[in-house]
């Protein structure tokens, strides 16, 4: 058995619904190859509704399909907020960064 290759998607500062053409066309691509994906959220300061969802979604593929893993890192507080305002952060497996753990103690 091969060993799964991850690949890592850097999230906009201002992840918003008009990014999400060009992310599904990229996740596309890369579970084409057969890689698992995952998004480094280090860099967002603004998240849209649509762009959660779009998270959950992922999120709830990956699981069907038994992979394991985040698939956000570095989330931080603005993700964070994100995913509780909406009620899905029990939805979408993701770990938080070093500031965002600082800023929730």
């Amino acid at each position: 058995m091969s060993a799964e290759q991850l690949q890592t998607i850097e999230l906009p500062a201002h992840f918003v619904q008009v990014q999400l053409n060009g992310l599904k066309t990229l996740v596309d691509n890369h579970q084409q190859d057969n890689h698992r994906v995952q998004f480094d959220a280090s860099e967002v300061e603004r998240i849209d509704g649509a762009a959660v969802q779009f998270l959950v979604v992922l999120s709830q593929l990956q699981s069907q399909a038994g992979e394991q893993g985040a698939l956000v890192v570095n989330a931080n507080e603005t993700m964070t907020n994100a995913f509780n305002d909406m009620g899905v952060v029990e939805l979408i497996k993701f770990d938080i960064d070093n500031s965002a753990q600082a800023a929730a103690a």
